[in-house]
């Protein structure tokens, strides 16, 4: 038998994508659809800033850079989206210190933690409106 429990494993556990507890606080407010489009117009805004964020790269703009994640991390956080907002800040340090040869792949990996997001976001959506509804049908 295996003991996978090694107190000398430093690795610590894997972050969550969301926090599924802001997705709930907005279903304890507001209708399903609000919610739907909130994290809808959430996405397009992320979207605008990170072709903000294109734009000034392209310009060699880098306060520009710098502004648009902060305001992508602004998005990130107002819907406990860590990961993603780990992401940005990792981005925004390699911006920073100036690490310019890993730029590209701190990029793809923003983009990827973006589109997790999304995903879990809008499951955490869905489980939230099929356990309204199952309440409304009991109830």
């Amino acid at each position: 038998m295996t003991n996978n429990s090694d107190p000398t494993d430093q690795r610590q556990p894997a972050e969550p994508i969301v926090d599924p507890s802001v997705v709930d606080a907005l279903f304890e407010q507001l209708d399903v659809q609000v919610v739907h489009d909130l994290i809808e117009n959430c996405f397009a805004e992320f979207d605008q800033q990170m072709e903000n964020f294109r734009q000034a790269g392209a310009r060699g703009d880098w306060t520009g850079c710098l502004t648009a994640l902060h305001g992508l991390r602004g998005i990130a956080v107002d819907y406990g989206a860590a990961a993603l907002s780990n992401e940005i800040t990792k981005t925004k340090q390699v911006l920073l210190d100036r690490q310019y040869d890993v730029l590209a792949e701190q990029i793809r990996t923003l983009g990827t933690a973006q589109r997790d997001a999304r995903t879990a976001l809008m499951l955490r959506l869905a489980k939230c409106a099929a356990s309204q509804q199952n309440r409304g049908q009991s109830g």
